[in-house]
């Protein structure tokens, strides 16, 4: 979905999916994402073509949702 429709889902919402996906029972993760795949296509969103970005280097921990918001409406601009 990122690779061919990036501008449905944000970058938050698609790291919260992954990270959420780690920490619940395989069975509900999997359920979730069923359910994602089934709204989020619906939604109304203005086709873009967003920048892409990869992040290197050793991470003790992982990234504050709120940089990844900020990074997020820095593009948007």
């Amino acid at each position: 979905m990122k690779r061919e429709t990036p501008w449905l889902l944000s970058v938050v919402e698609a790291y919260t999916l992954v990270r959420s996906g780690g920490v619940m029972p395989r069975e509900d993760d999997n359920a979730l994402l069923r359910r994602v795949l089934e709204l989020v296509p619906r939604r109304r969103a203005k086709r873009q073509n967003k920048i892409r970005a990869v992040f290197e280097g050793g991470y003790c921990e992982q990234p504050p949702v709120d940089m990844l918001a900020v990074i997020q409406d820095a593009w948007a601009r």
